[in-house]
């Protein structure tokens, strides 16, 4: 799903998000606030890291340049 969506240029930060809420959708015990959390800050990790750190040109979101 993730590659789905970076390949139609939906952005960085949704697919991230998708990618985390869905693979925690695949465990029986979901925790909704968990998840949540989850994916805010391994989204933002992975932003600081990928676009701000190294330099990546990943679209943050589908309206960014």
């Amino acid at each position: 799903m993730y590659a789905v969506l970076m390949d139609a240029e939906v952005g960085f930060v949704p697919s991230l998000i998708v990618l985390i809420t869905g693979c925690a959708l695949a465990h029986k015990d979901v925790h909704w606030r968990e998840t949540i959390l989850l994916s805010v800050f391994v989204t933002a990790g992975a932003v600081a890291i990928f676009s701000y750190g190294i330099g990546l040109p990943y679209r943050l979101f589908w309206w960014s340049d």
